[in-house]
């Protein structure tokens, strides 16, 4: 599992942007908890970042800048993008949702607090949001 920049291949990207109020070295051994449970291949990458602006892998795309400030907007501090080779950008939504409701089951959470999440992946050309 690669936690650094995606590579280069071919796969299916999707970012879930969520709440969390512990830092991020806690979530993201959290994560990789979450990662070896699911039992995810090595194959899969992923990008936690506090900074909701990080161009060094967002690209160019006019759309996903007000994507992310509506996301800041709703309160979420926290980005994850997902990288699996040789699956579609919906299959990795799925993914990304299987690892948001882990994490809230997680002790950063209260069973009485609310958990916000947005996933966000790209479907024929138009981005799509659970």
């Amino acid at each position: 599992m690669n936690a650094n920049y995606p590579t280069k291949s071919t796969g299916g990207v999707a970012d879930c942007f969520f709440y969390c109020a512990a830092p991020k070295e806690e979530v993201y051994d959290e994560l990789m908890k979450i990662y070896k449970n699911m039992e995810l291949p090595e194959q899969v990458e992923f990008i936690l970042t506090d900074n909701l602006k990080n161009p060094e892998w967002d690209g160019y795309d006019p759309e996903l800048p007000a994507l992310i400030e509506e996301g800041k907007t709703n309160g979420l501090n926290y980005r994850m993008r997902v990288v699996y080779p040789k699956k579609t950008n919906e299959y990795v939504s799925m993914v990304a949702v299987g690892i948001a409701r882990n994490l809230y089951h997680s002790d950063f959470y209260e069973k009485e607090d609310p958990f916000q999440f947005e996933i966000i992946y790209e479907k024929n050309g138009m981005y799509s949001i659970k």
